[in-house]
């Protein structure tokens, strides 16, 4: 006997005359079984043709007769199905420039403006970009990472180093006379920005700790040569290459170099600049560097130091 637990079965009893009907409406008999016996019923209709109506208690969908035809055998079950409907929820784009920051967006200030901290594209201006910011500290921005390329990862640019192809007694002017002697060479020899070029000298009044950029970048020879790979590698004591190309370009190799300057970059402790810079008089004394050197001898040639400021000695040069 098929199972009543789940399904309404609608079985039609027709009567049909086999003959000698009297004319008039027949009837047909309809009756539903629904899975709860206490909702069974039975109900009669009258014509020829009529048409009933069951309704599944599951689904709530309607299933229509019409005479004594049915898509349900007698004893037949009928499946019942449940539908669902899913609603999907689309959220819109963000608008990069509406002045909100949603969604990915990691700052949107509401302008196309690349030059301030927010980009076009709603992304941090920053190093490597390809966009030069220079209020941010930026030298250069060439969009990339290459250390070598003249601008680095830092977006701080190179800067040249040079020694004077000219020598001097320890007497010219101060610091300062070695700051403008520097800045002429580089202008003759056609060096970029050549009127920031600085002696790496010390005195009471200046050092180059002091008065020098400290740069991100690296320190070259004019020869292409790279001297320290920044600030911090060029005052750690030791060069890459020593200093002993000129302005322009041209390999001097070896000499004394006056600076009373520790390797750091600081005036040396045991002070000796001729005075200021301004007497080569005896007993007046200077320390020096030595041109020829990548150690620390470089900037303090301590095992020589210091020397009559009557003798003659270059200058190192470097752009700021």
């Amino acid at each position: 006997m098929p199972s009543l637990h789940a399904h309404r079965v609608v079985v039609f009893v027709a009567i049909v005359c086999v003959s000698g009907c009297p004319d008039g409406p027949q009837s047909t008999t309809v009756v539903t079984v629904t899975s709860d016996p206490d909702e069974s019923s039975s109900s009669s209709t009258t014509g020829t043709d009529t048409d009933t109506t069951t309704t599944d208690d599951t689904t709530g969908a309607t299933a229509g007769t019409a005479g004594s035809e049915s898509n349900s055998e007698s004893g037949a079950t009928t499946n019942s199905s449940t539908s669902s409907v899913t609603t999907e929820t689309t959220t819109g784009q963000f608008i990069c420039g509406d002045g909100e920051v949603q969604g990915d967006e990691e700052c949107d200030d509401g302008n196309d403006n690349d030059l301030d901290a927010c980009l076009s594209s709603c992304e941090l201006a920053g190093c490597g970009d390809g966009i030069l910011h220079e209020g941010f500290g930026e030298e250069c921005d060439d969009g990339n990472s290459d250390e070598a390329d003249g601008c680095n990862s830092q977006c701080a640019r190179d800067r040249f180093v040079f020694l004077t192809s000219t020598t001097t007694q320890g007497k010219f002017g101060a610091v300062s006379g070695a700051n403008s002697h520097c800045k002429s060479l580089a202008q003759d020899a056609g060096l970029p920005n050549p009127l920031t070029y600085r002696a790496w000298m010390s005195d009471d009044d200046f050092s180059p700790d002091e008065w020098f950029f400290k740069s991100k970048g690296r320190y070259l020879l004019t020869s292409g040569a790279v001297v320290a790979k920044d600030w911090e590698d060029l005052t750690d004591g030791t060069l890459e290459n020593a200093i002993n190309v000129d302005e322009n370009g041209e390999l001097i190799g070896s000499g004394g170099v006056w600076t009373n300057t520790t390797p750091q970059g600081l005036k040396h402790p045991d002070s000796a600049d001729c005075e200021g810079w301004t007497v080569t008089a005896f007993p007046a004394e200077g320390r020096f560097g030595l041109a020829s050197e990548a150690n620390d001898q470089w900037s303090d040639a301590n095992n020589f130091n210091p020397e009559a400021c009557g003798a003659s000695g270059h200058f190192y040069c470097f752009e700021n």
